[in-house]
């Protein structure tokens, strides 16, 4: 005698499999978060350091390090970011280590190369869920420009600057991360020609067709000439989005000095991906936020929305 099925079971193992179906082939969520966070000074235990660190910068104990390390993990995971930038990191270890701290950590790749700055030791870094071309990684050792100084011409590099192209939504783009010398008296010509070199290698993921994020701290304001190279206000290049100007004016701050609030951590953006940036609503396009006594600079997030992930 064969087995007839009833019409109740057909229904359900039909049901079943609509059920499966669209389960497992439901659209990932097209939010990508983009987080930026000057973690200040956050290095390991283990000798060497740069010439601050040991002498006005205190060297942190194992616990201490480990703790900050999963503080910084922890806000990175409380914002559900994808694209995470850090500066004043020490080196690939510490980053590791934050990655192993995350939500999901193996999910996520740290990009990084060693940089040139001696005198305080510290560095850019990246976290990324998307992947990374590894040949792309780059610290531009060859990239350099000519500035003058006091009547005097001088040759300047970013000493804290990393690039890599990455793939978001199929698209690509090309990410640049720095860490721009301090604002003191008299470099501010320096300071504009590391800027210079970001802004170059900008201009070139453009001539490639490449959507371009710029990250980092440029320890510069909105409209200052430094800012104004970075977004390519000085030159015929598109003109990059100014992601803070959706925050509220008195909240756009990300660092406080002599009790004056200064916008000085900035994520800009290609017009390329202008679309991206409005089609999130207007109130969570970009956050800048306390980090919880993590850092004297506060953090940022941007959020974008493709529409085909």
């Amino acid at each position: 005698m064969k087995f007839k099925p009833s019409l109740l079971l057909l229904t359900l193992i039909f049901v079943m499999g609509v059920i499966l179906f669209y389960g497992c082939s439901s659209p990932p969520d097209s939010e990508v978060d983009i987080f930026l966070l000057n973690t200040e000074f956050f290095f390991d235990p283990l000798e060497p350091h740069g010439r601050v660190v040991g002498t006005s910068i205190e060297i942190p104990s194992e616990a201490e390090y480990r703790a900050e390390a999963k503080a910084i993990a922890t806000l990175i995971d409380r914002y559900q970011a994808d694209l995470v930038g850090l500066t004043e990191v020490e080196n690939r270890a510490c980053v590791e280590l934050v990655r192993s701290y995350l939500r999901r950590g193996n999910e996520w790749q740290v990009v990084f190369k060693k940089g040139r700055d001696t005198y305080t030791g510290q560095d850019v870094a990246v976290l990324s869920k998307f992947p990374v071309k590894e040949s792309s990684i780059t610290t531009f050792p060859d990239q350099r420009v000519t500035y003058i100084d006091r009547g005097e011409s001088k040759s300047v590099r970013p000493s804290k600057i990393l690039g890599c192209e990455l793939r978001i939504a199929s698209e690509p783009v090309y990410l640049v991360i720095a860490h721009l010398i301090s604002k003191r008296s008299n470099n501010d010509a320096k300071r504009l020609g590391q800027a210079t070199v970001v802004r170059r290698q900008a201009i070139r993921a453009l001539t490639n067709n490449q959507n371009v994020i710029v990250i980092g701290d440029f320890n510069d304001t909105p409209n200052t000439p430094v800012l104004r190279q970075l977004r390519g206000l000085s030159d015929e290049w598109a003109d990059f989005v100014q992601t803070a100007e959706s925050v509220p004016l008195e909240d756009r701050y990300t660092y406080i000095y002599q009790d004056n609030r200064y916008l000085i951590d900035h994520i800009l953006i290609s017009p390329s991906l202008q679309d991206e940036f409005l089609n999130t609503p207007a109130t969570d396009r970009c956050q800048i936020f306390d980090s919880d006594g993590l850092s004297d600079h506060r953090g940022m997030i941007v959020r974008l929305q493709f529409a085909d992930f």
